[in-house]
Order: structure tokens, then C-alpha cells, then sequence
């Protein structure tokens, strides 16, 4: 899969299940808190 709208398949997603990408042990965006700045120079 080359292209974006490539992600969008149904097949795509056949062939990657969410068990597939778990054992990976990929960083889990889903945990992302924004919101929050990390800089010496921010205004509070």
C-alpha cells in the first residue's frame, strides 16, 4: 500500500487486525495527552 487512499480498503484492514499491531508494541497515540507545554520559555 503506496498510497493513502490505499489505507481506506476494507482489505487493508483484514490484513492488519488490531491484535497484529498490539504485538508490535507500537507507541499507543490513544494515550497522548494534549494541552500541555514543555518549554523553559512558555507563559503560564
Amino acid at each position: 500500500m503506496w498510497r493513502r487512499r490505499n489505507s481506506a480498503s476494507p482489505l487493508a484492514h483484514y490484513a492488519m487486525p488490531n491484535k497484529w499491531l498490539d504485538s508490535l508494541t507500537l507507541y499507543d497515540m490513544g494515550k497522548v495527552e494534549t494541552g500541555y507545554v514543555f518549554s523553559a520559555y512558555a507563559k503560564w
